[in-house]
């Protein structure tokens, strides 16, 4: 079973376009053997998914003053597979924490060695983590039917919190954790201290990403349903009475939109679907605009650089040889293009 709600609405495209516009690709890559110097606002993790059912997601890293990409590092470090399907990483206390999504754990490596100190097991299908006080971190999942509650000292499961259905990206604001139920069309209110469920509100049609603006409004992507050719949405939300304040409706697409990510000052959202998108969130009228124009290939995953404002775009080519990472600067012009592993999914800016 399909595991990424990225991957359906590209599949019948693949075929036609994972081989154009690939011969531009610069491939600085050093032997595995010399390692990264892995440095606090130095660098980008490259969450490689790797083939469902293949166990070879992989991490890589690139050096962004050196333009050189790392590949396998995990691997590497380890002497270890990372797993099978690597979905998320959130870097909390000078530890990576890797999400692999079909394996049911979750890797736990120090950030600047990638040496492992712990695996959380008993997952049932884990998409993302979010850190919170005292401690924990929350969990989603595809299958489990509910959050799971972490202990990130002693690094085990604590307990959980019952939600039907599939959990996609989660967020804190203000104390309170928010979880996208995409088949469900809820966006779910946890409260952090209580670790319980409390406040629902509906946001069709398949909520899935999750944005925060200067304001600390929160954003909630709706990517639509390419099938069934609804209309995708974005919601801006007033996270204190959970209600909607804005609602912008999104061009017409041939496909889902996957992802959404604002800029380090918070004021431009960037929303990636066939296209990059853009959208300014003080903005009432919610006008949105092309900001750059699909590359001959699939965009399946958005990362904006914390320091400089640099644009970072995944393209999984066909899916089963290395991907592509796509650089662009803050005004949408395209600085390089990197080889990345199987299945570029996300990026983890350290």
């Amino acid at each position: 079973m399909r595991k990424n709600i990225k991957r359906f609405a590209l599949l019948l495209a693949v075929i036609t376009l994972s081989a154009l516009n690939l011969s531009c690709e610069k491939d600085n890559t050093k032997p595995e053997k010399d390692g990264p110097n892995i440095s606090n606002g130095k660098g980008v993790f490259i969450l490689n998914e790797g083939n469902f059912g293949w166990g070879n997601a992989s991490i890589s890293y690139y050096d962004k003053e050196a333009d050189t990409i790392y590949h396998d590092i995990y691997s590497e470090a380890n002497s270890e597979s990372l797993g099978d399907v690597l979905n998320s990483a959130t870097i909390y206390n000078d530890h990576i924490y890797m999400v692999v999504n079909n394996s049911g754990k979750i890797v736990v490596a120090k950030t600047n060695t990638m040496e492992r100190t712990a695996v959380i097991e008993g997952l049932v299908s884990p998409r993302h983590l979010v850190p919170v006080s005292g401690g924990r971190a929350f969990v989603s999942d595809l299958f489990g039917n509910h959050i799971r509650i972490i202990d990130t000292e002693n690094e085990s499961i604590t307990g959980e919190i019952p939600i039907e259905g599939w959990t996609e990206q989660i967020a804190v604001v203000n104390n309170k954790l928010y979880a996208t139920a995409v088949q469900a069309n809820y966006l779910y209110e946890i409260d952090t201290q209580a670790e319980q469920l409390t406040d629902s509100l509906f946001l069709p049609p398949g909520p899935s990403a999750l944005a925060t603006d200067k304001e600390g409004k929160l954003w909630v992507l709706s990517g639509g349903e390419a099938m069934f050719k609804t209309s995708a949405s974005l919601y801006r939300l007033d996270t204190e009475k959970l209600e909607v304040i804005r609602h912008i409706k999104l061009p017409e697409s041939p496909m889902i939109y996957f992802d959404i990510a604002f800029c380090p000052e918070g004021e431009t959202l960037y929303i990636l679907g066939d296209n990059v998108y853009s959208t300014n969130a003080a903005d009432p009228a919610g006008s949105v605009d092309l900001f750059i124009e699909s590359p001959a290939g699939f965009m399946s995953s958005i990362g904006i650089d914390p320091y400089n404002g640099d644009i970072y775009i995944a393209d999984p080519v066909d899916y089963e040889q290395p991907g592509r990472m796509l650089i662009y600067d803050s005004q949408g012009q395209h600085k390089v293009t990197h080889k990345t592993g199987i299945i570029p999914g996300g990026f983890s800016f350290y």
